[in-house]
């Protein structure tokens, strides 16, 4: 076998191993499940205190295969997030339930975080919103 021959052989299994590689490492983000937010900003806008402020957060499964959210968490305990844990299939839409505690005055900025079995997990929701004081009752001003 000639040299130039056994090179070209060498170079050929070079570039399959790659494009092996390359294809194992990105499969998921051509075949795999894909989470598409309706929006990844809510705000509540202008809030009572003690008012209810709950949202439900949709998504849809635009990838190719089942999508499933393994964790919801938010960067405050004021904020709960409630999610399905069942698999969402290809086309079909869910969503999750947000509820922020609105006994503190003050400005919401919030991020809820999304985990799931997307190749680009995970998501961020900004939740923000104002919660504008009560008014007080005091009984002993007559």
């Amino acid at each position: 076998m000639s040299l130039i021959r056994a090179c070209g052989l060498v170079v050929i299994g070079v570039l399959f191993t790659c494009l092996g590689y390359f294809i194992k490492s990105n499969y998921l983000y051509w075949v795999g499940p894909e989470l598409t937010l309706e929006t990844d900003l809510y705000d509540f806008g202008r809030l009572e205190e003690g008012e209810s402020a709950r949202v439900y957060l949709k998504y849809r499964n635009t990838g190719s295969m089942g999508l499933r959210i393994v964790d919801a968490t938010s960067d405050c305990g004021c904020t709960v997030v409630d999610w399905s844990q069942s698999t969402i299939a290809r086309g079909e839409m869910d969503s999750i339930l947000v509820e922020y505690d609105t006994n503190t005055p003050g400005l919401v900025n919030r991020i809820v975080t999304l985990r799931s079995n997307s190749p680009d997990s995970p998501h961020l929701v900004y939740i923000t919103g104002n919660v504008m004081p009560g008014v007080s009752t005091d009984q002993n001003s007559e």
